[in-house]
Order: C-alpha cells, then sequence, then structure tokens
C-alpha cells in the first residue's frame, strides 16, 4: 500500500533492499516513474523495521511514527508536546508534511537522506538550529548513514569524508557552482540559488519540467554527485573513479604518508576470492566502515597489503579488516571463500600459484583425526617391535621401517636417485611433485593412507634439502611443520643435486660397472692389476 501526491508524482511506501536484507524495510519517498529507482527520502534509514508488520501513522495524541507488531514504535518522526489533531500529506514536490490545520508541525524536507529535491534548502537554520546536510548510503544497498556529507560551508558546497574536506565547490556566481557548471547548469538547466542572511544560509535549486521531469541532486555512496537529466542518471563529481579533469574540479588532494605514490592510481588494489594465511587486523563495528572507509584504512597504513569488508558474507560489504606484509594470500573461487583486495603496486604480499592454493584447500578438508593417528602410530611400531610403548604425543614423528623404505625406493635403485649430499642420497620427490603425481611415491604397501599427510611430508623434505641454507628449515621448524596441518608452507625451490634423465642413464652404467665388481651386496670391491 502506498500514499500518493496529489498529481501522482511521487508515492511514499515501504521498501526493502537485496536478498540479504530481505527481513528488513524501510519507509521511502520515490519519484511515482514505474522505474526501480532508488528512494530519494528514507524515514528510517538507520533504524529499519525487523519483519513485515510495519506501519507509518498518527497515534491518537499526534505523534507521527513508524511502528511494529501492533504498534511497537521503530522512530518517532514527530513527537507531540499535547494531545493534538494532526494529518499528514504528500505534496507534489515530494516533501511529506505534518500539518495541524494550517500549522506546519514537521516536514520530510528538514531532514533530507541522500537526495536533494527542486526548492529543498542546502544549508542551516539559525532560528531553529537545523543544519540540512545530505548523508550518502552505507553502500548502494544499505541505506544507513554512510561516509560522505554534502553540506554549505562559508559561502561554497563542501563534500566531508568521515570530517575531512574532501571536495571544494567554490563561491556561487552567475547561478552556479564552477564544478556543477557542465552538466546541471549548462547541459540540464539546474538554477541554483544562494542565500545568506541573518536568520538562515542555503543553497536550492529549481529545474523547468521542459528539460527533465525527475530531477535531483544526489550524494552516492563512494562520495559522487549525481543527477537526473532527461531520463537518465549522469555524474558530475567524481574524485576517486574518475581520472576526467571536469570530473575532479573542486576535489581535495588526499594526504598519503610517504610511503605510498602520490598518485591515486599507482596504489592500485585488485579484487581477488581466496583467504589470507592469517587473521588480520579488525575495526569495531561501531566504527562504521565502509569498503571504500576500509581502502582509506590500508593506504594509510604503511604495513598493509589487503583489505576486506568483515560483513562481505551478508552482502551489505560493511566494516573493515586489514593485513600486513607478513600475511600471504591464497587464491581460490570457492563460494566460502572472501573477497579481498590486495596491493598490486609496490607488491609486499605472496600470491602462491593455483597448485599451493588446491593443496591448502586440501590440507584443511583432509584434517587428520587423532584417534587415526594414534592407531597409525601402533601399527608402525609393532612394525619395529615396539608395540607396548605408548606414546603421548599424537604428533610424534612416524616411523618407517628399513623394508617398506627398501620397497618404496625399489631396492635403493639409481633410476629413483636425484642426487647426494652429506646426509646420503636424495630420492625422486622432486619431479614427481613438480608434475602433480606425488601419490606415485606412496608404498603400494600401504592399504590405507592419508593424502594429506603424503603431500606434507613431501613438501617438507624438498625444503630440507634446499641448496641455500637460509631455504632451509630449522629442526624446531619442521617439528611445527609436521605438528600443524594448518600452516602455509614456502615453495621449495629445484633441489641443488638435481640430475636430469640423461645423466641418471650414465649413473645407472656406472653403477652396473661397479655390480660387475662386487663380490657380495654389502661392500664394494675395486679389483686393480699386479
Amino acid at each position: 500500500m502506498h500514499l500518493f501526491s496529489a498529481s501522482g508524482i511521487f508515492r511514499l511506501g515501504f521498501f526493502k533492499l537485496g536478498s540479504s536484507n530481505s527481513n528488513l524495510s524501510y519507509v521511502g519517498i520515490w519519484y511515482n516513474n514505474g522505474l526501480n529507482e532508488k528512494p530519494v527520502w528514507v524515514a528510517n534509514r538507520n533504524n529499519p523495521v525487523p519483519d513485515e508488520s510495519g506501519t507509518i501513522g498518527i497515534d491518537r495524541y499526534g505523534n507521527l511514527k513508524i511502528s511494529h507488531n501492533n504498534g511497537d514504535p521503530i522512530i518517532t518522526l514527530y513527537s507531540a508536546q499535547s494531545p493534538i489533531n494532526a494529518r499528514a500529506t504528500l505534496l507534489d514536490s515530494g516533501n511529506f508534511v505534518l500539518r495541524e490545520s494550517s500549522n506546519h508541525l514537521w516536514q520530510s524536507f528538514d531532514y533530507p537522506t541522500d537526495t536533494l529535491l527542486p526548492k529543498m534548502k542546502l544549508g542551516f537554520d539559525r532560528r531553529t538550529g537545523l543544519n540540512r546536510t545530505l548523508t550518502s548510503w552505507r553502500t548502494d544497498d544499505f541505506p544507513a548513514l554512510g561516509s560522505f556529507t554534502l553540506a554549505i560551508n562559508s559561502d561554497q558546497m563542501v563534500v566531508w569524508w568521515r570530517g575531512s574536506n574532501y571536495w571544494e565547490s567554490g563561491p556561487w556566481r552567475d547561478g552556479c557552482f564552477d564544478p556543477l557548471q557542465d552538466e546541471f547548469c549548462d547541459h540540464y538547466k539546474y538554477k541554483f540559488s544562494y542565500v545568506s542572511n541573518e536568520e538562515e544560509t542555503y543553497m536550492n535549486y529549481s529545474v523547468s519540467k521542459e528539460i527533465t521531469i525527475f530531477p535531483r541532486l544526489s550524494l552516492s555512496s563512494d562520495g559522487e554527485i549525481k543527477g537526473y537529466g532527461m531520463n537518465v542518471m549522469f555524474t558530475q563529481v567524481s574524485c576517486l573513479n574518475s581520472s576526467s579533469s571536469s570530473l575532479r574540479f573542486g576535489c581535495v588532494e588526499q594526504k598519503l604518508p610517504s610511503c605510498r605514490s602520490s598518485r591515486i592510481d599507482h596504489n592500485k588494489f585488485v579484487s581477488k576470492v581466496g583467504a589470507m594465511s592469517r587473521t588480520g587486523f579488525k575495526f569495531d563495528d561501531k566504527n562504521n566502515l565502509t569498503i571504500l572507509d576500509c581502502w582509506e584504512m590500508c593506504l594509510q597504513n604503511c604495513s598493509c597489503v589487503a583489505y576486506a569488508s568483515t560483513n562481505g558474507e551478508n552482502g551489505i560489504g560493511t566494516g573493515c579488516e586489514i593485513w600486513s606484509k607478513d600475511s600471504s594470500f591464497t587464491h581460490n573461487n570457492l563460494a566460502s571463500l572472501r573477497e579481498i583486495r590486495l596491493l598490486e603496486s609496490g607488491g609486499g604480499t605472496a600470491i602462491f600459484p593455483l597448485v599451493i592454493s588446491s593443496l591448502y584447500v586440501l590440507l584443511k578438508k583432509c584434517k587428520a583425526k587423532r584417534n587415526r593417528q594414534r592407531k597409525e602410530h601402533t601399527l608402525l611400531l609393532q612394525e619395529l617391535g615396539k608395540a607396548g610403548k605408548r606414546h603421548k604425543d599424537a604428533n610424534e614423528l612416524q616411523l618407517f621401517s628399513f623394508e617398506r623404505i627398501s620397497s618404496a625406493t625399489n631396492g635403493f635403485s639409481a633410476s629413483n636417485k636425484l642426487g647426494g649430499g652429506g646426509f646420503g642420497p636424495v630420492y625422486k620427490a622432486w619431479q614427481l611433485w613438480s608434475e602433480g603425481r606425488c601419490v606415485e611415491l606412496v608404498d603400494s604397501g600401504l592399504v590405507e593412507y592419508k593424502l594429506s599427510e603424503v603431500l606434507n611430508g613431501i613438501h617438507i623434505g624438498l625444503l630440507c634439502v634446499q641448496e641455500r641454507p637460509e631455504d632451509r628449515p630449522t629442526m624446531p621448524d619442521v617439528v611445527s611443520m609436521l605438528s600443524s596441518d594448518t600452516t602455509l608452507l614456502p615453495l621449495p625451490k629445484q633441489p641443488a643435486f638435481f640430475i636430469s634423465d640423461v645423466l641418471i642413464e650414465d649413473v645407472e652404467v656406472g653403477i652396473k660397472k661397479a655390480q660387475n665388481c662386487s663380490l657380495n651386496d654389502v661392500t664394494m670391491s675395486v679389483m686393480e692389476a699386479r
């Protein structure tokens, strides 16, 4: 049910926004043009009705309020000092007014949201103390108070971003403000007026109906100033989303720390779906931060390399979490993961290849159960004749018999040999690991095994044979890696003693010659002529 103005230009009623907010409803006013547009005014932007039982009306005392569940108040728009006989009317100007006879009590034009309609005043009234400003929605689908405010300050229009100067129009002259000249004034013939006296200071405008029949000036959730001309919305001011000098006319340069580039386009963040390696710093939800605020928070913090909204899963996209340089990102398109914005220029965040992200997800899904670990451990101890020994640590390094290792390496065959070092031969794991064929390393005698443990063990083993000592984990690091299946491991590089197929063949020939000189399977005899 809707309330219409006398000529049907405007309508008032309840509305909902987005599937995530399907249980929240608001009272709004729209142009009655049959289009599914945003409302030009919202009565209860910070106090939504939690269900579909909302009503708006005047009680027997003359209070104008929004209620639900048979009278429980959500918000009181006007509170009468004494019982009155009042009535509410929606005018053809879009102004929703409350009157008692000819006495004006309350009007929606005194409490604008994000849109200025013709004849609506932007400015302050020194008699009543009212300061009429526009405040953006928090997001395009969430009408609560946002981060940007459009107001009159001294003799000009200004936009504040959370209290800081963001845009300035300069003084009003010749019927317009300079940054609004092109579209608003010249093209669509918006006629601005500026009044300043002892009683009030304000700006408003009028538009000829021959030019546009649904005029408005709006402040978007990302700080843009938009208008309506003919049958289309247009953008006149865009400080962050445009490189056009005409759209950036009046924008105040944002101060950045010395660690960031002075050019905004050099501090580019790219949006990816995935997960970070650790929990970042979360700002209090009471700060009412938008995703744009979160970007600014990250940009002002020299150690920040990524940011995301904390309420993104409900579709609202508010709240803020930022990550520093010691965090890494794993890319994946699973629906349960988050949209995270990563700093592209200047580096600082490690983006793992798809194979590692897949491994990470696999390890998460294959998290070991402690009772199975104990059972497998007991079986291995039995194999070594130590079945009677009890072990308290379920994460203790697992043991394998000599026979099982010998079988897995085909009798320590040279065809499996990767290289040699101070601790003996290194076997052919790198090639299979790099080709994604790690399962081929598993002993066929193992009827049951955990793929996550196999992959983790091979990964750690390859890290332990890196050429550079600083690339190898310390023993405490190895113990930590073995005892945790959630630690993200660094990528191993190709081992220093990697041997190609050609070299392996050469080694095999040499071994065969040596085998001809062996007198037993234990020692190597060297034959020399007398």
